[in-house]
C-alpha cells in the first residue's frame, strides 16, 4: 500500500456532537495536503460520508482496534479523544500519534500535549490541528477556527431529506 508523504489516521471522538466540533480541524488539515482517514465509532462513516475520507469503525477491544490499525498502513495519528484505551491502541497498532497527555498517556503518544485552558471544544481539536500541522511541516493554521463546522451532506442524504419533505 502507497502511503502519501503527509497521511493521518484520525481517532474521532465518540460523540455526534464531538466529530461534528472537530470538522474545521480536520478540513484544515485536509486543505494543507493531508490525506486523512478516519476510525472511531460505527456511525461515523455514515455521518461523515460527505466528506470524502475513508472512515473505519474501529472494533471495541484494544487489541483487535490495533490489528484494524496496523491494517491500515499509517503510521502517525491524531488522537480526538482523551483515553488511554485509544493512546494503547494506536501505540499496539504502530502508530505515532499526537494528543493530549492527560491520563497517563505520555509514553504512549508520539507527540504528547498539554491540554489548553479550558475553552470551547471546537477549539481544543483545532489547537490540537495546529499542532498536527507544525509536526507534519505544514503551513500554519490560522489562531482560531471558522465559524461553521462545515459538515458537508452526502447525496444519499440530500435524497433522503428530499424524499422526507416530499411525503410530508
Amino acid at each position: 500500500m502507497t502511503v502519501a508523504a503527509h497521511e493521518l489516521i484520525v481517532r474521532l471522538p465518540n460523540w455526534v456532537g464531538d466529530v461534528c466540533m472537530a470538522l474545521p480541524a480536520l478540513h484544515a488539515l485536509e486543505e494543507r495536503g493531508v490525506a486523512l482517514r478516519v476510525v472511531g465509532r460505527g456511525w461515523a462513516a455514515d455521518l461523515l460520508a460527505g466528506q470524502g475520507w475513508p472512515a473505519t469503525a474501529l472494533p471495541a477491544t484494544v487489541r483487535d482496534a490495533a490489528r484494524v490499525l496496523r491494517a491500515e498502513g499509517v503510521h502517525r495519528g491524531l488522537l480526538l479523544t482523551n483515553s488511554l484505551s485509544s493512546a494503547i491502541a494506536f501505540r499496539l497498532g504502530g502508530v505515532s500519534a499526537l494528543g493530549y497527555r492527560n491520563e497517563g498517556r505520555s509514553l504512549l503518544l508520539g507527540r504528547a500535549l498539554a491540554r489548553p485552558a479550558p475553552c470551547h471544544e471546537v477549539e481544543v481539536f483545532w489547537w490540537l490541528a495546529r499542532e498536527a500541522a507544525t509536526w507534519l511541516s505544514l503551513p500554519a493554521l490560522p489562531d482560531a477556527p471558522p465559524e461553521r463546522l462545515g459538515l458537508r451532506l452526502a447525496a444519499s442524504h440530500e435524497a433522503a431529506a428530499q424524499t422526507a419533505l416530499d411525503a410530508a
